[in-house]
């Protein structure tokens, strides 16, 4: 059965990741700046072909935040169908 503690320790789970997730997204964002000040200084034709390649496969900070707010939607849509169900189990509304 899910008790309030456990829906504040996972709130509070879920508040730690997010702040890891923008750490992170820091990280990309200065990986990506670097990689275009090494490329505007540095790089040669070849180099600059095998940045893109490599660019193009990656993910964005707009694409992960895109899929975390997805993934969020179903958590909590799964979280409170599991809230129903039990509030649903315990009551005993339906009885034949």
């Amino acid at each position: 059965m899910v008790s309030s503690e456990d829906i504040a320790r996972l709130n509070a789970r879920i508040d730690e990741l997010k702040e890891y997730l923008k750490r992170i997204e820091g990280r990309v964002d200065a990986t990506y700046t670097d990689m275009g000040n090494v490329r505007e200084n540095m790089t040669t034709r070849a180099d600059l072909d095998n940045i893109r390649v490599a660019m193009a496969t990656m993910a964005t900070s707009k694409d992960v935040d895109r899929l975390w707010k997805f993934d969020w939607i179903f958590l909590t849509a799964i979280i409170g169908l599991l809230v129903t169900l039990i509030i649903f189990l315990l009551t005993g509304q339906a009885k034949p």
